[in-house]
């Protein structure tokens, strides 16, 4: 489950240039640089570093803080 969180904050700073005490908190409204091109670009990333298959369009709008997108994936990443 670690690897998990460290695998989100490099994904969080590459995307955002944000820093380590803010990541586990980042929302979307909250982080400078996420908007909603970037949260495609964000969605992007995670599937292709976690090997997601497609995400679907009901769970990329619920994607939108640090916490949600590692339960997301502590639920569906093998």
């Amino acid at each position: 489950m670690k690897n998990l969180e460290l695998k989100i904050k490099y994904v969080f700073k590459k995307l955002f240039q944000i820093s380590d005490d803010k990541i586990l908190n980042a929302k979307i409204n909250d982080v400078e640089k996420w908007n909603s091109l970037t949260h495609i670009d964000l969605i992007l990333e995670i599937e292709k570093t976690f090997k997601v298959k497609k995400i679907n369009n009901k769970d990329i709008t619920k994607l939108n803080s640090f916490k949600k997108i590692f339960q997301y994936l502590n639920k569906n990443v093998k």
